[in-house]
């Protein structure tokens, strides 16, 4: 069920605060304006014009031929301005000459959207109208991995809903769209194992039960109609808005089930990474960790000069800033009622700078006087009025098992965090209520599971961080069930400088050769044991394959030893444990007669410098050589301290 988006500027979602005559005091008549693009975005550009015209008597023309006819317009300088939901295309997919304008331009984001996974399903004739549906299932969807609406990934979403035994119809736009390269971009770039052909345009060529519709009109069409019974398509939520037919929740980073409310997509828009030309990048807004955020968020843009042209003056420059003023803060208060999301603080701060662009404008738009509902003067990008009104999803709506932010409550934060050496290692305490248990592991900013891992006796783990996680923000750490019930958390901070650049654990081979002889080093010179307990032998770890070439005149015979220097500690340099620590077994790769191991040394009792291997006198391993390898394992002594230990081992080739 849709549920409003109200922000506390006004009586009610239609209404709107326009301003008055004082705030828009009267000036020189202005210059009129063209504009063409989007079909999308032009609801909300044709209620601006008609609310600048009776308020300043602003007139501004537009036509909605589409995105790719605006851009062209343009470049053409046939309009002043143009509205397209993409970026300009430097490759177009059409094999089209690429679209590069002839003058200077920004793009400036201006309405801002969801898009909807609407849908047609009926179970005993009653409209379904609360589904649920993860990332890697709308990718299996459009995938055709999964062609049924009683398929096991659909139904342990939706419990307690009988779904039909009905065959899914997928509706993708048969021409080139923003809607399909959003769609595509967002499954390559989260689910690249289900969805494995790219971001495109243009939906990739696909046999029924696909069905392809032109136009955003076309597809809602088709699912809305009794014959789309089954059906499911992706489209700006303006339009499935307007058909009355439900749209999907769709699981977002916090683990919760979301609709693309107004609300929730301004959320999603607040983590929109800005690019140097003023377009986004919405892969982080799709990634939002707000549990109301919605992950399919969409903006369209304003393209406008930063220069005059042939027909655009900096007269026409002046009214164009005033149009934007105006459609950045209180032409945002009408999108909700028009199926669009009011722009977030962060995306219209940017906006507003790149108004001052504009020949003729007269600096950037006041944010001070801004009637944009999403914020408030005095408030700042972290603190605004979105931020503390948008409703929370029900708790019904949060997928089971999952982690949510909200879930690290006060009473759960009970863990001690401590980074080993400076991290990426942490060393988390539980205490010993949860000594000897298997959770999991995993963080947020940036959320990242972690995987299973076992306390020792005393409730303690180590866990790796995300190499990803930012320097000098506060990281929280958890500990969970496997129904996901927190059972401990806390926050550490990354250091300033990030986390130290080193390998740490692990055991360094070291190549020298004597004489004439080629000994090839292993294709990997560090082995890391990980974490291991005191007075237990690690499993195996592979030294990795070396081989030895002797192929002299004169064979004289060889020996190869295996050095080993104690550990030491990269925390105290005076903290260490013998080399004994280390064992080994050589193992045979291809072994030519004449060659011959030595016996295994086993760890905790090891004794070096020793022979490795020997070659006999008159034994040639000819070009191809010797190849062995050695398994290596590693018993840590019962008093050694926790920490991080080096230790170098060497491989001499010896003639006799």
């Amino acid at each position: 069920m849709r549920r409003p988006f109200a922000f506390a500027v006004a009586a009610a979602v239609a209404t709107v605060v326009l301003p008055g005559p004082g705030s828009w005091a009267a000036v020189d008549a202005y210059a009129p304006l063209s504009g063409s693009g989007s079909t999308w975005a032009q609801n909300a550009v044709e209620q601006w014009r008609r609310d600048v015209a009776e308020l300043d008597g602003l007139t501004v023309y537009y036509a909605g031929s589409g995105s790719t006819a605006g851009r062209r317009d343009f470049i053409d300088q046939t309009v002043d301005f143009a509205v397209t939901d993409i970026p300009f295309q430097t490759a177009p997919e059409d094999g089209s000459l690429p679209e590069t304008p002839t003058s200077s331009f920004a793009y400036v984001p201006t309405v801002g959207g969801g898009l909807a996974l609407m849908y047609n399903l009926r179970i005993d004739g009653e409209r379904v109208t609360d589904l649920r549906l993860p990332g890697e299932v709308v990718a299996g969807i459009f995938s055709g991995a999964i062609t049924r609406w009683n398929d096991p990934a659909i139904r342990a979403d939706n419990p307690g809903v009988a779904l039909p035994d009905r065959a899914i119809t997928p509706v993708y736009r048969a021409d080139a769209s923003a809607t399909s390269l959003q769609l595509t971009s967002w499954m390559a770039d989260r689910y690249p194992e289900v969805w494995t052909k790219g971001a495109s345009s243009q939906f990739p060529p696909v046999a029924p039960p696909f069905t392809g519709q032109s136009g955003s009109l076309g597809v809602a069409g088709f699912v809305s109609q009794s014959y789309g019974e089954g059906a499911i398509t992706y489209v700006e939520n303006a339009y499935a808005m307007a058909t009355g037919f439900p749209v999907a929740k769709v699981l977002n980073d916090a683990g919760y089930f979301v609709a693309p409310t107004p609300a929730a997509v301004s959320i999603a828009l607040q983590d929109a990474q800005i690019r140097a030309d003023g377009s986004l990048d919405l892969a982080a807004a799709g990634r939002s960790t707000d549990p109301r955020a919605y992950p399919l968020p969409t903006v369209s843009y304003t393209v406008v000069p930063t220069q005059t042209t042939r027909i655009f003056t900096a007269e026409k420059g002046r009214s164009l800033a005033r149009f934007l003023a105006y459609a950045l803060c209180a032409g945002q208060q009408r999108a909700p009622g028009l199926g669009y999301a009011a722009l977030p603080l962060p995306l219209v701060r940017n906006a507003a700078a790149r108004v001052a662009d504009i020949p003729g404008a007269s600096g950037p738009v006041d944010l001070s006087s801004c009637a944009n509902p999403t914020f408030a003067s005095g408030d700042t990008d972290s603190d605004t009025v979105l931020l503390r009104t948008a409703p929370m999803p029900p708790t019904a709506d949060k997928r089971a098992g999952v982690v949510a932010l909200g879930d690290l409550t006060e009473a759960r934060r009970t863990m001690t965090i401590t980074l080993v050496d400076g991290g990426p290692r942490a060393r988390l305490d539980a205490g010993p209520t949860w000594a000897g248990a298997t959770l999991r592991a995993g963080t947020f900013t940036p959320t990242t599971t972690l995987g299973q891992t076992t306390l020792d006796a005393t409730g303690v783990a180590v866990v790796t961080l995300p190499p990803t996680a930012t320097p000098g923000t506060v990281v929280p750490v958890y500990l969970a069930q496997s129904d996901g019930t927190v059972a401990a958390w806390n926050a550490v901070t990354i250091p300033a400088a990030g986390f130290p650049q080193r390998t740490t654990g692990d055991l360094v081979a070291t190549v020298t050769a004597s004489g004439l002889f080629q000994l090839s080093a292993p294709a990997a010179t560090v082995v890391d044991f990980g974490d291991l307990r005191r007075e237990v032998t690690s499993a195996a770890r592979a030294l990795g394959r070396f081989t030895i070439t002797d192929d002299r005149e004169t064979l004289s015979g060889w020996s190869l030893q295996i050095a080993v220097a104690d550990f030491v500690s990269a925390a105290d340099p005076t903290t260490t444990f013998p080399a004994s620590a280390l064992g080994y077994a050589p193992e045979q790769v291809t072994l030519p007669s004449g060659v011959a191991f030595s016996d295994a040394q086993e760890a905790g009792a090891a004794v070096y410098p020793a022979v490795l291997a020997t070659g006999e006198p008159g034994t040639s391993t000819a070009l191809a050589g010797a190849t062995l390898d050695a398994a290596l394992s590693l018993r840590v002594p019962k008093d050694t301290p926790i920490g991080s230990y080096r230790s170098t081992l060497t491989l001499t080739l010896i003639a006799r």
